[in-house]
């Protein structure tokens, strides 16, 4: 017996208010996800063995995905990437997050997943929640260097 499956196409939507205008933001559509993804993709360098070698021009990636999603409510057009940069990185963020929220946005998390257990194991020393605000208040180069680290294979890991 097969389950009959009803979607609802219209996307859910979150509103704002920034300075003194009002804007929507739409669930991304596969289209926007798409966009993102290839621009995730196009950060990557990898070296001549085939591995990740490094990652380059991350920075943009938070404020592409907000402006692929989020409308000006009364001209119902995309805010630029440009604006969205101009706005103070505090409200960029939780844009970010609620995009991702609305996405539903996660890629393969089989090595955070396994790091959060271990975090969480009986007898850790560590906080996960302090570690993860630690990494967060990073910027530039530091948080950069975290996340080509996480992103190297463990035998690579393992040699540092």
């Amino acid at each position: 017996m097969s389950v009959k499956k009803t979607y609802d196409i219209l996307p859910e939507t979150k509103e704002y208010t920034i300075g003194n205008r009002d804007y929507v933001m739409y669930e991304p559509s596969g289209k926007s996800i798409r966009i993102y993804r290839n621009a995730q993709a196009e950060c990557r360098v990898y070296g001549p063995d085939g591995k990740l070698a490094a990652l380059k021009d991350i920075a943009g990636l938070e404020s592409l995905l907000v402006s692929l999603v989020l409308h000006d409510e009364e001209t119902n057009k995309p805010v630029p990437q440009s604006t969205i940069e101009s706005w103070p990185h505090r409200i960029q963020e939780e844009l970010y997050k609620d995009a991702k929220e609305l996405a539903d946005y996660e890629q393969d998390n089989s090595e955070k997943n396994a790091l959060k257990a271990a975090l969480a194991a009986p007898g850790c020393p560590v906080d996960a929640e302090k570690l993860q605000d630690f990494i967060l208040s990073l910027e530039g180069e530091k948080y950069e260097a975290i996340q080509k680290w996480a992103l190297t294979e463990p035998e690579d890991k393992a040699k540092n």
